[in-house]
């Protein structure tokens, strides 16, 4: 109890994807990984826009560099957010991690009894 992983489908300039996603309540930004456990990269996704590296502070203390970009969009469920920011990283050990400001952008709560998500319908 207290994984909570979704199918989520994110859109990007070159193609949509369909990605298994870990809801992190610890991690504030989203991340994905540079090149996800089929093989496809971040980059075959095509982002919209690269706004720079980024410096992030891992569970370990260790310090990671990646990229922060946006893809064009993503869908959790029935609802969507235009341009959400995300993290590439190199060594990432789920595909995606989505966290917390998305997950209040969108009105989501983890029900960790069920292991999943409700979206509240007022978004």
């Amino acid at each position: 109890m207290g994984t909570i992983r979704e199918k989520i489908e994110i859109i990007g300039t070159r193609k949509s994807k369909r990605i298994s996603a870990l809801f992190d309540s610890g991690a504030y930004r989203n991340y994905i990984k540079k090149e996800l456990e089929d093989g496809d990269r971040a980059e075959d996704i095509g982002f919209h826009i690269f706004e720079g590296t980024h410096r992030a502070i891992l569970a370990n203390g260790d310090i990671a560099v990646g990229e922060r970009v946006r893809f064009k969009e993503i869908r959790i469920k029935e609802h969507s957010v235009n341009e959400p920011r995300f993290v590439i990283m190199e060594n990432l050990i789920e595909d995606m991690i989505i966290g917390v400001a998305l997950m209040q952008e969108l009105g989501i709560t983890l029900d960790l009894q069920n292991e999943g998500i409700e979206v509240s319908k007022n978004y």
